[in-house]
Order: structure tokens, then C-alpha cells, then sequence
């Protein structure tokens, strides 16, 4: 009985802190992304984000949040064809250097995806 208890915790624990990031997440797209990016295949400044997390890993895509300039400096192909296409280089946004945010915007766009 006190593992099922403890199992039941920990499930509504875990679907509570993806609700929670994923509207984390969209404050953090609301605030710092949607100037330059929209959340369909639709390019503004930037690509479209509509099925991002489809063409990319969750590894890429929190190396590039974190760091976009380095990505493209260490050859990255994918980052190398963003800049190529775009032109302008996506800024380092100082609140992606909390993981927690990165993972945050990365569930939102997840759910963004789902949705497509």
C-alpha cells in the first residue's frame, strides 16, 4: 500500500511540473521568442517553430538555447544552414542559461507540436 501511495506522488508530481514548465514555457515564448519566431511553419524574422521538436532533439535543441553563436562556431550543420537561410543570428537569451527554462520552453513547444 505505501508503494502504490509513494507511485501515486510521484505520477502527479511529474504531471504537474510538465503542466507547470509548459506554462512556464509559454511565458518565456510570449515574452523573449514571439517577436522573431511564430508558432506555426511560418517564418517572421526566424523560422516557424511549428514541429521544431520533431526536426530536432531535445540535445539540440538545449545546446542551441543555451548557446547559438557557439553552435554555429563549432560547425554545427544544422546551426550553420539556420544562419545561411536567416541571416541574422539569434540572440543569447540570458534566461536560457537556466536549464530549467530551457527545458521549460522546450515542453512548450512539445505541446505546441501536439497540436499540429
Amino acid at each position: 500500500m505505501k508503494s502504490f501511495l509513494l507511485a501515486v506522488v510521484a505520477v502527479c508530481l511529474i504531471f504537474n511540473g510538465v503542466a507547470q514548465g509548459a506554462v512556464s514555457g509559454e511565458k518565456i515564448y510570449l515574452k523573449k521568442c514571439k517577436r522573431c519566431h511564430k508558432l506555426t511553419d511560418h517564418t517572421l524574422v526566424g523560422p516557424g517553430l511549428a514541429g521544431i521538436t520533431e526536426r530536432r532533439t531535445v540535445e539540440w535543441l538545449d545546446k542551441w538555447l543555451t548557446n547559438p553563436k557557439e553552435m554555429i562556431k563549432s560547425g554545427d550543420p544544422v546551426a550553420l544552414e539556420l544562419k545561411k537561410k536567416y541571416g541574422n543570428k539569434m540572440p543569447r537569451i540570458r534566461k536560457m542559461k537556466i536549464p530549467e527554462n530551457r527545458k521549460a520552453i522546450i515542453e512548450f513547444l512539445k505541446e505546441n507540436d501536439s497540436k499540429h
